[in-house]
């Protein structure tokens, strides 16, 4: 049981050591009103207790949480650059009043804060982080809004400990504001799909789920992508916004709901202009990966994009007990067997490392594919060799 630091006396909330010992404390528990004893021997650490009782699942969380209002009452807190605004930095911001638990239109903001005319509502994430109706809502009223997370507090956490996280912004993130009104919507209602190296995408929302090229390779393109120069850079993830083409999405007024599958929209309810819309929508659900068989085996992918020419290679990557492995750490058996099947591999000299490692080589313009890449592999191979040589590998200890 995680120790209680903080109790409410005559409703106000206190520290251990702001109270004096045993019953006379006279202070409750935050979370469930039982009658608690302030335990300040010289063996253990101060703590609350409960009196004549187990103590409650939830009181520290409370405290946490009602510990969180009373700094954020201050009225200082970090504000995070706003998402595709241009922003580089966030900024520590000062307000001249602060209101806890009071409701503004629909919501009720843990603490809404006020200066010259402006507001912010401030959420605390202790246990459970703002959820996707109460997202909505703050998008119909149109509140800027940060989620500030405690849950990684610690039990020894103080209230100076918990300003230093307020104030540091490491755990501060946008629920919602105004100014960056694109990049929520497309969060939102846009499909979350994966890219393969800087060309396309695996299973394309816009073409059935296909694999379709994004880089002028093919008549598919992305629509208000979220994320980056797609043709310029390597990305995991980009988020398309290509099934509300034909729906000005950025004058929704209400979200009524949105429900996906795995990343991928499935319908949505809105309303624009008053009118109530409704779409619904296909979800190609990608088939899941086939388990590795444990041991080592060596992972051929022949339809590996180059980075530098385009063209299409042959490349190749280990499995030991599940756990990819690049080239570098083949033994001579899996080297060969590579070689045999036509990979390329050589020894070059990492301008990162300045150590030489083995790496994929192109066989078209001569370019090394690095360790960066391996990931994606994981998803192309089209054949798997079973090694029988465990050279250099202890599979015991190497589980994956």
């Amino acid at each position: 049981m995680q120790e209680l630091h903080y109790a409410l006396l005559d409703g106000e909330l206190v520290s251990i050591h702001e109270v004096k010992n045993g019953l006379k404390c006279g202070c409750v528990c935050p979370a469930c009103g039982a009658k608690l004893i302030a335990r300040q021997g010289q063996k253990v650490a101060y703590h609350f207790a409960h009196y004549k009782a187990v103590d409650c699942e939830h009181g520290k969380e409370t405290a946490l949480h009602l510990l969180g209002k009373k700094v954020i009452s201050k009225g200082r807190v970090f504000l995070p650059a706003k998402p595709f605004t241009g922003e580089s930095q966030g900024t520590v911001r000062t307000y001249n009043e602060a209101i806890e638990e009071t409701y503004i239109g629909m919501v009720k903001p843990d603490v809404l804060l006020k200066s010259d005319g402006e507001m912010l509502g401030v959420e605390i994430k202790v246990h459970h982080a703002v959820d996707d109706e109460k997202k909505y809502k703050i998008y119909e009223l149109g509140l800027p809004t940060i989620e500030i997370d405690l849950s990684d507090a610690g039990d020894d956490y103080t209230e100076e400990s918990v300003e230093q996280i307020i104030l540091s912004g490491q755990k501060t993130s946008w629920v919602y504001t105004p100014e960056s009104k694109g990049y929520f919507l497309r969060e939102w209602f846009g499909d979350s799909v994966r890219t393969r190296n800087m060309d396309h995408v695996e299973h394309c929302p816009l073409d059935n789920g296909n694999k379709a090229y994004i880089v002028g390779l093919s008549k598919y393109e992305c629509h208000d992508c979220g994320y980056g120069n797609i043709g310029g850079i390597h990305i995991d993830r980009i988020v398309c916004a290509g099934k509300l083409k034909g729906i000005d999405y950025k004058a929704i007024e209400k979200i009524r709901s949105i429900a996906k599958i795995e990343g991928q929209l499935k319908s949505f309810d809105v309303v624009i202009n008053g009118e109530e819309i409704h779409r619904e929508f296909e979800v190609a659900v990608a088939a899941e990966k086939e388990e590795k068989p444990r041991g080592v085996q060596i992972c051929f992918a022949d339809d590996t994009i180059c980075w530098r020419c385009k063209q299409k290679m042959c490349s190749v990557y280990g499995l030991v007990n599940g756990t990819p492995i690049s080239p570098d750490e083949f033994n001579e058996t899996m080297i060969r067997i590579s070689r045999e099947k036509g990979v390329r591999l050589e020894e070059r000299r990492s301008g990162m490392t300045k150590e030489t490692h083995l790496v994929n080589v192109c066989p078209h313009c001569g370019t090394f594919i690095g360790e960066f890449y391996l990931h994606d592999l994981w998803y192309e191979e089209t054949e798997t060799i079973q090694v029988e040589d465990t050279t250099g590998f202890n599979l015991d200890e190497r589980q994956g």
